[in-house]
């Protein structure tokens, strides 16, 4: 997500190449105003007033395949920074980068969260029930970039049921469709902008940066973090 120092207001959604949606300038300036759709479905690409970001999902084609999510999000980012330089928006305050992966276990849910309770915290006992783990810790990286690493387990469920409303759904109606143990870096440099409060005007050079750090944890440390709970950053 890049926060924009501001876009003008009175912009549209665009959605399926053909349909408009007007937006009242008083809106919330956090409201998508353009969003593009990637034709397989795989990412969207979403501006508002004040931030430009990608979403992007991989499917199981791509597991394992860091260096090719990783060039799959450059170049999208590419593009979009284009698209800024286009409405003459060089100016930003901070960026960030956040990346998720996901390690499905057939495992009941009492091993994951057991495992991930003696890992990273021995204070914890298996007898206390364990239903979820969850920890964050953040980094500072020279001076500049925040590092926050999450370390837990998930569950992904599909709640296809009569109530067919996700603000109301049963886990007991629901299919349980995968369940494991997750590892998400969110790297940015607000530090900086924190400290400084100067605008960014380099912004594919942070960019380039940003993938460089979240390269570099998930080749080096990733896999010992999962293994042994140790942070080596």
């Amino acid at each position: 997500m890049i926060p924009l120092q501001t876009l003008k207001s009175g912009w549209r959604i665009f959605i399926c190449h053909q349909i408009f949606i007007e937006v009242p300038e008083e809106i919330d300036p956090e409201i998508p105003r353009v969003i593009f759709n990637a034709i397989n479905g795989h990412n969207q690409m979403i501006f508002s007033q004040i931030n430009a970001k990608i979403e992007a999902n991989f499917d199981f084609r791509f597991q394992g395949k860091l260096e090719q999510c990783t060039q799959y999000l450059k170049e999208r980012a590419e593009l979009m920074m284009w698209i800024l330089e286009c409405i003459h928006v060089q100016d930003t305050l901070f960026q960030g980068l956040t990346l998720t992966a996901q390690f499905p276990q057939e495992v009941d849910d009492e091993v994951i969260t057991r495992y991930l309770a003696e890992v990273f915290n021995n204070g914890l006992h298996a007898s206390q029930n364990i239903n979820d783990f969850n920890q964050k810790i953040t980094f500072v990286i020279n001076d500049e970039y925040y590092l926050n690493v999450a370390v837990g387990n998930y569950r992904n469920y599909n709640f296809t049921n009569r109530q067919d409303n996700h603000l109301t759904a049963s886990l007991s109606e629901a299919k349980l469709l995968e369940k494991g143990i997750f590892i998400s870096i969110d790297v940015n440099n607000r530090y900086m902008y924190n400290k400084t409060g100067d605008l960014n005007n380099t912004l594919r050079v942070s960019v380039k940066k940003l993938f460089e750090i979240s390269n570099d944890f998930f080749n080096t440390n990733a896999i010992q973090i999962l293994k042994e709970g140790v942070y080596k950053i």
